[in-house]
């Protein structure tokens, strides 16, 4: 729940840099209007900042390390300590569509365009997919976890991250 307090307010930040360029909060008229403006600053700002929140959300390196065992040190891994069988893989199914939706979200509202060509846009979509989790294990694999304490000051820097992207517009 710590964790969760401090990306929930970050991430609305980020959300509301799209809503401002859409004049309204509706994910396709954000989606729609993201598709229209193209890049820009604040887009990219907003971008990586919502990448690093995905990373926070759920409970990837260099926020949580998933693979422990220590009690102490897992904050996701917590809940599934009591589960066995079929609960447990349900834990980590649901764990999974958390964070492909996150990175959809991603997708549609900060690289919403395809190329034009004879290429389906379903086959553009799982192409994008693939190149961020590529980019989240690069993140993963290249850092190492970070302490509890120091949390807060990432989720600082991503809220700036997210303030410079609203001053931007």
């Amino acid at each position: 729940m710590f964790i969760n307090v401090l990306v929930e307010p970050v991430m609305l930040l980020t959300l509301f840099t799209v809503a401002i360029k859409a004049n309204g909060t509706g994910l396709s008229q954000m989606s729609n209007a993201a598709a229209v403006s193209g890049m820009s600053l604040s887009a990219i700002l907003a971008a990586i900042a919502f990448l690093i929140l995905i990373v926070a959300e759920t409970g990837r390196i260099p926020v949580d390390n998933p693979d422990t065992h220590l009690e102490l040190t897992m904050v996701h891994e917590g809940m599934v300590l009591e589960y066995s069988g079929r609960s447990v893989a349900l834990i980590f199914w649901g764990s999974a569509i958390k964070q492909l939706v996150a990175i959809l979200l991603l997708i549609n509202l900060f690289v919403p365009w395809n190329p034009v060509g004879p290429v389906s846009p379903v086959i553009w979509l799982i192409i994008k997919v693939l190149i961020i989790a590529l980019i989240l294990a690069a993140i993963e694999t290249s850092t190492n976890k970070m302490r509890l304490f120091r949390i807060p000051g990432f989720m600082l820097a991503t809220s700036c991250l997210s303030l410079l992207a609203i001053m931007a517009m």
